[in-house]
């Protein structure tokens, strides 16, 4: 089964990102950032990449910043991101697990392996 960029289960992890985002924001009283989300930014034979987009309040248009994770098409798993183009290794979460992958999502990206 190939994981595509509108699956259920990729939205669902997106939207749970989203959500981590947002409420961080909000409990910080951050005000620069009108949003700070993370969307599709490319879909490769091997892996969805997932990038964050900031819209700072008062300012037309939303800037990209860098690569939030990468997601295996193959099986579900989820990366940190090593550098724009590759992900890093050992997986993170997996978008079938009981979690949907949120089980080591922060505000600012995924937890880093011990």
């Amino acid at each position: 089964m190939k994981i595509e960029a509108n699956s259920a289960e990729l939205l669902a992890f997106i939207a749970g990102v989203n959500a981590v985002k947002e409420a961080y924001r909000v409990r910080s009283g951050l005000t620069v950032y009108s949003s700070l989300t993370v969307e599709v930014s490319a879909v490769g034979p091997k892996f969805i990449k997932l990038q964050n987009v900031e819209a700072f309040a008062g300012h037309e248009g939303a800037q990209k910043s860098g690569v939030y994770a990468f997601i295996d098409r193959t099986t579900g798993d989820v990366f940190k991101a090593a550098s724009w183009s590759a992900p890093a290794k050992g997986a993170r979460g997996n978008l079938f697990d009981a979690a949907g992958g949120l089980g080591r999502v922060t505000a600012n990206g995924l937890e880093y392996n011990n």
